[in-house]
């Protein structure tokens, strides 16, 4: 297992900014990343786990705060995103409360997609086919119902920064992978 130099970055998750100076630890093996992978604060807490096999990302990856709190989880198989997504809420009114479960299945959005207001009353429900949005509902921070005009709006605004918050994941994780050599 190798441990990077400390490297200056910064992410920002929901309102929480993680600290700008991480390490990371990871394995090579026969040129390619294979077992655990790590990030993780100067104090030592983790800032991001999941595993790698053959180069690929496999299981479940998560993501926490700089306070240690798991806010994000993303499935994955065979290097694509498969299976249900969770991601909770860092603000410290709702910490820790679900946020939003979303269904993958082969790297697209395929099956539910639900998320929750702070306080847990529902926010929107839609469901996707292969990447696909087929049917949504969305309700107020009181819980009524929206009419569909406004929860498909939900759905697009959603969709765009969910998308947004994985591009930010995968350039904080991007900037910590190493290139990995037959020799390594």
């Amino acid at each position: 297992m190798r441990l990077t130099p400390l490297i200056a970055a910064s992410l920002a998750i929901g309102a929480c900014a993680l600290p700008p100076t991480y390490s990371a630890q990871w394995n090579c093996v026969a040129g390619q990343l294979d077992g655990p992978f790590a990030i993780s604060a100067p104090d030592g807490s983790p800032a991001v786990q999941g595993e790698f096999a053959a180069g690929r990302r496999v299981g479940v990856w998560s993501v926490f705060t700089s306070r240690g709190v798991r806010v994000h989880e993303i499935p994955y198989a065979d290097g694509v995103m498969h299976g249900t997504e969770r991601m909770w809420y860092s603000i410290p009114e709702a910490a820790g409360e679900a946020k939003a479960e979303n269904d993958f299945s082969g790297g697209l959005l395929d099956g539910h997609k639900r998320s929750w207001f702070p306080g847990g009353v529902n926010r929107a429900e839609f469901d996707y086919e292969a990447g696909h949005l087929v049917e949504a509902r969305a309700w107020s921070p009181t819980g009524d119902p929206l009419p569909l005009w406004q929860a498909r709006q939900r759905a697009e605004s959603d969709f765009e920064a969910d998308a947004e918050l994985r591009q930010t994941l995968e350039s904080f994780i991007g900037s910590y992978l190493p290139e990995c050599t037959p020799a390594s």
